[in-house]
């Protein structure tokens, strides 16, 4: 986090608004293959961030009692899903965050560096590699 939290224009709640493929055939790069996408990130004033991702038109499991499902519908569930958390740190224009936590194993410990633009009520975070741009809007804004 940086010395000054309370100045971190970072801090809040966003939705994700879209993203933009920017470098096709990056084999570095997979964005989940949805038509439509929800998401939220959060980075608070202590240093901490956590960021959801789901196919919006995710599929119920069949049978309504909690985490039973089928294989398949187990799969197709961890398919439609991204998650990650942990500490951040905003150096003004990148953010590093330090994963902690995430659905995907293996980018527990790997840190995730974003460049940040910042357009009013708009955070547009771009992989480090320059390959996928998310587009963020401030919940409560306006």
């Amino acid at each position: 986090m940086t010395e000054s939290a309370g100045d971190c224009p970072l801090v809040g709640t966003w939705k994700l608004s879209g993203w933009e493929v920017l470098v096709k055939d990056d084999p570095t790069t997979s964005p989940p293959q949805w038509e439509r996408v929800k998401g939220q990130i959060m980075y608070t004033p202590e240093g901490t961030m956590s960021m959801l991702m789901s196919n919006a038109d995710r599929e119920p499991f069949a049978d309504p009692a909690y985490y039973v499902g089928t294989t398949e519908e187990k799969l197709k569930a961890y398919e439609d899903f991204r998650s990650y958390a942990g500490t951040y740190r905003w150096d003004g224009d990148r953010v590093i965050h330090f994963v902690e936590q995430s659905n995907y194993p293996n980018i527990i410990g790997v840190d995730q560096v974003r460049l940040v633009t910042l357009e009013g009520t708009t955070l547009i975070l771009t992989n480090e590699n320059k390959s996928i741009a998310m587009r963020w809007e401030r919940v409560g804004a306006g």
